[in-house]
């Protein structure tokens, strides 16, 4: 099936060196069969391979595997209902980072991970219990908050340190030197203008 709609994730990302496609796509494809397990793919879906998803939910093909066979190696909108898009805009980034709590031991990363069912049994409870957070109004910051949190300089404490110093007259630079009525007033304006 041809897409073109906007995409959550796509296994051409996850080609490097000598991985396979199934390896490339292991992490999207448990994506995809939880929420196929769930009820929480796209109508698209449901109408043009229904005998598939059937195969995929009876645990007769693997998510990966259904993920490169119908969905070009890719996850994107048109492959989620509107709860499960709602729910993969929120927290797929986030999974990705999830991921590496259910790994198993010797396990390096998700593209390691065998293309089995019991690959999938150590995901669904991680994926289960972050949609029922999601339920209950837990949201994850984006990729963007993250990297607004990363760069921005936390002003506040800048400007307390500052008036600190100030007030306790550790700046003994000339061009600073004041006296302490007015290291003090400059101080408590300061800390005025921080509440």
């Amino acid at each position: 099936m041809a897409r073109v709609s906007a995409k959550y994730d796509d296994v051409g990302y996850h080609l490097k060196g000598d991985r396979t496609e199934l390896a490339a796509a292991m992490h999207i494809g448990l994506f995809f069969a939880w929420a196929a397990e769930r009820g929480l793919v796209g109508e698209l879906h449901e109408k043009e391979s229904p005998e598939e998803l059937a195969r995929l939910r009876a645990h007769s093909t693997t998510g990966p595997a259904y993920l490169c066979a119908h969905c070009d190696g890719r996850l994107s909108r048109e492959d989620l209902s509107a709860a499960g898009n709602d729910f993969a805009s929120a927290y797929y980034e986030q999974y990705l980072s999830d991921l590496d709590a259910v790994l198993p031991a010797g396990c390096a990363s998700p593209y390691e991970l065998p293309n089995t069912w019991e690959t999938y049994a150590r995901v669904q409870p991680l994926l289960d219990k972050r949609w029922n957070e999601w339920l209950a109004g837990k949201r994850w910051p984006s990729r963007e908050d993250k990297a607004k949190r990363r760069t921005s300089i936390p002003w506040g404490i800048v400007i307390a340190g500052l008036s600190a110093m100030l007030v306790s007259g550790r700046f003994n630079s000339p061009a600073l030197a004041v006296g302490g009525a007015a290291r003090a007033a400059v101080g408590f304006v300061v800390l005025l203008l921080l509440k």
